[in-house]
């Protein structure tokens, strides 16, 4: 999985953010241009967890073969 964590209100990146599978040890941070990549097989629906400091913590449902705007 691949994406890029963003500010909300000024759309810029958001570096060394930490991005991980709730319950899980798999996840990794975001490089300085915001940009994350989770290696690993979806078998379920998943909650994946964005967390970075001064920021809300965000939780999404992810579910294998979808797509998360």
């Amino acid at each position: 999985m691949v994406g890029t964590v963003i500010d909300a209100f000024s759309g810029s990146p958001i570096e060394s953010a930490n991005v991980y599978f709730k319950n899980s040890s798999i996840g990794c941070a975001t490089n300085s241009e915001g940009v994350f990549m989770v290696r690993g097989e979806l078998q379920k629906k998943s909650k994946l967890v964005v967390s970075a400091v001064g920021y809300k913590t965000q939780t999404f449902i992810i579910e294998p073969d979808k797509q998360v705007g």
